[in-house]
């Protein structure tokens, strides 16, 4: 998800987005994971960094590898003009990607201006102006918490990753958002949605009644509080209401005691003070959980 910013005067040209998929084939040719030693290790988390790395291929603006699939979306004045005024633009798209078991997956996307321009001179944009001088693309990202550092989970390769082009050593690796020392670094994760299927997996019978009814959650989306009403089917003890980060970290929890069938209950949750995004409210009765989506702005 992101802003394509264009100027007005250049009706003509056409940039492009470029998404890829790069997949691991068990070895390390196509992602490799490494780590941070000796001083580089980074004090705050406690711990070696243990990072998913993907390098880019600055020829053809997809990640290095065999195993890559891509496609390239064209941006016109069309993409920058079918939403509202600084609105968000979304593409949806199907792969078909096998990744086999126990290997590793990554997405990239790079945005590839069809302008051309002074290196080391030319400015996306100019001071004052109302619009841009160049055509940009500008992803969504946000900062996990406000001043402070991300959570770090070792093992836990699922991180954003941003490519710092203005440095000497790092100039072709997508680099973690752990890697930065500052704790007010402000892209942590970006608003990049993953979906994973597996057709051959067998499903699971249950022989269990979901406990939990009819569900609302309103407002959608909320900017104080969310209110979550819901009924049982049966009587359930251990009833709570749980919301949930882009992470999966529980950030808010609301403990509503034994519940009745013959009762209509709502959680209010206070979401005041959170990050705006996508987070997820599941309630739990009984250990049966039933999530589904909402947004804080």
């Amino acid at each position: 998800m992101g802003v394509y910013n264009r100027t007005p005067a250049k009706t003509t040209i056409v940039d492009t987005l470029i998404v890829a998929i790069a997949k691991g084939n068990g070895g390390t040719s196509d992602l490799d994971i490494w780590q941070f030693n000796g001083a580089s290790t980074i004090s705050t988390y406690g711990d070696t960094e243990r990072f998913a790395s993907v390098d880019l291929n600055v020829g053809t603006f997809l990640p290095k590898g065999t195993a890559v699939w891509s496609t390239k979306i064209p941006l016109t004045a069309s993409n920058a003009n079918d939403t509202l005024l600084n609105g968000f633009n979304i593409w949806r798209l199907a792969p078909n990607v096998s990744v086999p078991s126990g290997n590793l997956a990554a997405m990239t996307v790079t945005f590839k201006s069809g302008d051309t321009w002074t290196p080391f001179l030319d400015t996306v944009n100019l001071a004052g102006a109302a619009t841009p001088k160049f055509n940009n693309f500008r992803f969504v990202s946000f900062e996990e918490t406000t001043g402070a550092f991300g959570s770090y989970r070792k093992g836990f390769y699922n991180a954003s990753s941003i490519m710092q082009q203005d440095t000497t050593g790092w100039g072709g690796t997508y680099t973690p958002s752990y890697a930065y020392t500052s704790a007010t670094y402000s892209y942590e994760h970006h608003w990049w949605f993953w979906k994973l299927n597996c057709p051959s997996c067998f499903a699971v019978g249950l022989n269990d009644v979901n406990l939990v009814g009819e569900v609302s959650a309103y407002p959608n989306p909320a900017t104080d509080i969310i209110n979550v009403a819901f009924t049982l089917n049966n009587d359930a003890k251990n009833v709570r209401v749980e919301l949930s980060n882009a992470l999966g970290q529980v950030v808010r929890s609301i403990d509503l005691g034994n519940g009745h069938s013959d009762y209509g209950y709502r959680a209010n949750i206070d979401v005041k003070g959170l990050n705006s995004g996508l987070y997820i409210y599941t309630i739990i009765a009984d250990g049966q959980k039933t999530s589904n989506k909402i947004m804080v702005k």
